[in-house]
């Protein structure tokens, strides 16, 4: 365990204070738009989008993860799950539970393995619009429907979506703080 010299721990601290301005000023501005979420099971419809779940041994989260988007799917809409290299069952999962499986075999040099799987599935991926969400998210009923909407909206955005997150410890709870920051 190395101790942070002066430098960083100033640069760590001036930056955190930062964060925390930068959040209460945009609170404080209306700067987060926030948008409605419609009714479960509003059936209007929307331009198929490819969904991409980039996955390294997510046996146990695919299967959630792919029951809470089911209600948000609609029948054009497509799921790939890339599997990175996982040494667990899934690959098999994905595939028990309707997605498509895109396996990443032998990274190309100076490649990552998540961003590796991202550029596949989107490369895989039929429709204009490609949502990525990570295994160990789950989603509410209208979520890509949502996500759709603001795109629609501002049809040239990158949307990035902040989950709310579930925890069971207080431990876990003063954690998030670091995650709004």
């Amino acid at each position: 365990f190395a101790v942070p010299s002066a430098m960083n721990s100033i640069l760590f601290f001036v930056g955190w204070c930062a964060g925390w301005v930068c959040f209460v000023g945009a609170a404080r501005r209306g700067g987060t738009r926030r948008y409605t979420a419609r009714s479960p099971g509003d059936s209007s419809r929307r331009d198929p989008v490819s969904v991409v779940v980039p996955c390294r041994n997510e046996e146990g989260n695919v299967p959630a993860l792919l029951g809470s988007l089911q209600w948000s799917l609609q029948s054009a809409d497509q799921v790939i799950v890339v599997d990175d290299n996982s040494i667990d069952a899934t690959s098999r999962v994905a595939e028990e539970c309707g997605a498509t499986v895109i396996h990443v075999g032998l990274l190309p040099d100076g490649w990552a393995g998540k961003p590796y799987a991202c550029w596949l599935g989107a490369r895989h991926g039929t429709h204009e619009t490609i949502i990525f969400i990570d295994a160990d998210v789950r989603v509410g009923p209208n979520a890509i429907n949502d996500i759709v909407n603001v795109l629609d909206e501002y049809p040239t955005a990158v949307v990035r979506v902040m989950p709310w997150h579930r925890t069971g410890t207080l431990v876990g709870r003063l954690g998030q703080m670091f995650t709004v920051v």
